[in-house]
C-alpha cells in the first residue's frame, strides 16, 4: 500500500501548492508506534503582471532538524547556507540551486524555476515521530512553511507571500490508519512577520532592518 495520500492542489493569491501528503503506518508487528510524515510539494509564484526575474525563498518550522544550523519549533531558513554566487543579497536565501535536481518524487526533476511570469520551487520533507501515544496533541508534528519571491533585479522581497502546514494526529479508533491533515494555505505579509524576518536576518548574518529595509 501506497504512503501516499490522495494529491492536493490549493490556491491563494498568486500561489499554487500541489501537495502530495505521506504518512508511513506503524508496523504492528514489531511493536513500533513510529511513523514517518511529510509530502512532496510544488509551491508555484504567477504574479500579474509578470514583474522582473523571480525566484521563492521558503522558511521551515520543524519538529526536526533539517541543517546542521537548523533550529527545531522556529522558523529557519530552508537552506544550508547563503549562495554567495547571488549578486543580490536577499538572494543569497533563495531555495535549492540552479543544479538541484528532485529525484524518486511526485515532481521528478529541477529544485527550483526562476522566472518573471512564473517561479516554483520542489520539495520532498519528512520527519519522524518515535511515539505516537493516544494524547498526542497537534502542536507535536506541526510543521509549517512559509514562501515569499524576491526580485532578482531589485533583489527586494514581495511582501505577500504564503503559510501552510501540517501535523499527524492518532487516528480515531483501533486498526484505523494514521492520516496527516493540511492547515490550508493563507496569505503572510513579510513586512508584519518579525519571526520570519528574524529568520531571515539571522541566515544572512545581518540585521532586520536590513532585511526589512528590502521588502518591496
Amino acid at each position: 500500500m501506497s504512503n501516499y495520500l490522495p494529491e492536493q492542489l490549493l490556491h491563494i493569491g498568486h500561489f499554487t501548492l500541489d501537495l502530495y501528503p505521506y504518512v508511513s503506518q506503524p508496523d504492528p508487528q514489531e511493536g513500533s508506534t513510529a511513523i514517518q510524515y511529510g509530502g512532496d510539494f510544488k509551491s508555484s509564484y504567477a504574479p500579474l503582471p509578470a514583474r522582473n526575474k523571480l525566484g521563492l525563498v521558503q522558511l521551515i518550522f520543524p519538529q526536526t532538524k533539517v541543517f546542521e544550523q537548523t533550529k527545531p519549533n522556529a522558523w529557519n531558513v530552508d537552506k544550508r547556507a547563503p549562495d554567495t554566487g547571488q549578486s543580490q543579497f536577499m538572494a543569497q536565501c533563495l531555495y535549492g540551486s540552479d543544479n538541484g535536481r528532485i529525484a524518486n518524487s511526485k515532481f521528478d526533476g529541477p529544485q527550483r524555476h526562476l522566472g518573471a511570469d512564473l517561479c516554483w520551487l520542489v520539495d520532498t520533507p519528512r520527519e519522524f515521530c518515535k511515539n505516537i501515544a493516544p494524547n498526542l496533541v497537534s502542536t507535536a508534528t506541526l510543521t509549517k512553511f512559509a514562501n515569499y519571491a524576491v526580485d532578482l533585479v531589485t533583489g527586494k522581497f514581495v511582501n505577500a507571500g504564503v503559510l501552510w502546514g501540517y501535523y499527524v494526529l492518532p487516528p480515531g479508533g483501533a486498526h484505523q490508519p494514521y492520516t496527516l491533515y493540511v492547515q490550508p494555505p493563507q496569505e503572510t505579509r513579510l513586512r508584519d512577520s518579525n519571526e520570519h524576518i528574524k529568520a531571515i536576518a539571522d541566515f544572512l548574518k545581518t540585521t532586520a532592518d536590513k532585511v526589512k529595509s528590502n521588502i518591496g
